[in-house]
Formats: structure tokens, sequence, C-alpha cells
């Protein structure tokens, strides 16, 4: 059964007027001071004694698997499926280049505080680019 705590402090009547009522739940009317003592003397060394014991324990046996070769992470793949990534060889000077970089994605919310952002903080003076 659940029950609303009826809780008016000089804080709450200073802020918010005195027909203010704190209406927070509490569990089958239990005050504060009894939910605190469950919690730390029943749920917190249960949860201490128990739980913590058996995630140490699989850690443990995860990584003497691990050490012989049992479990083995998956292998990375490629998320490119083989298509080269490295820089264009035939790549103009950047003092040849129209623009000095070029802000793709400008019409969505992120991409529009970055040409809001690149805009207010290099302007125009300092760098050529481009949306």
């Amino acid at each position: 059964k659940m029950t609303t705590a009826s809780v008016s402090t000089p804080l709450m009547e200073a802020k918010f007027g005195p027909d203010f009522k704190d209406k927070t739940r509490t569990n089958d009317g239990l005050s504060a001071l009894p939910q605190f003592l469950l919690q730390s003397f029943v749920l917190f060394p249960l949860w201490l004694f128990l739980v913590v014991p058996i995630m140490l324990l699989y850690l443990l046996v995860k990584g003497l698997l691990g050490l012989v070769g049992l479990c083995r992470p998956p292998s990375a793949k490629d998320p490119f499926n083989g298509i080269p990534t490295d820089p264009a060889d035939d790549r103009k000077e950047a003092s040849v280049r129209k623009f000095d970089f070029i802000l793709m994605g400008a019409t969505g919310f992120t991409g529009k505080l970055a040409a809001e952002y690149i805009a207010t903080v290099y302007g125009m003076k300092k760098y050529k680019w481009a949306i």
C-alpha cells in the first residue's frame, strides 16, 4: 500500500507558499529511517557479499580462459570492406586548393551548430571554407 507523506518545512513555505506539501511516496507508510536502515543493513551487505564476489569470480575465470586461449575476443572486422582509406596520392598542395576545409552535413542540427561555431570563431579571414 502506497501512502503519501505530508511534510512542510520553512524553506518549502518560503519558496512555494504555506500550502505546499511534499508529496513524496513511501512504501507501506515507512518513513525515511526504516527505509535507510533496510538499505544499509540488508540490501548493501547482500550486494557486497553476494553480487561483488560473483562478479569478481566471473572476471577471474574469463581472464584465465583468455590466457589459456579458450575464450578469445571476437576479431575486429574491417568497417570499410577493403576500400583503401589512405590519403589520395593526387592531393593538391594547400596553396593551390580552393578551400581549406569543407563542412559536410550543415543542413542538420549539429551541422548548423558547427557552421555557426566556425563562422564565429574563425570567420572568413583566416581560413577559406565551404558548406
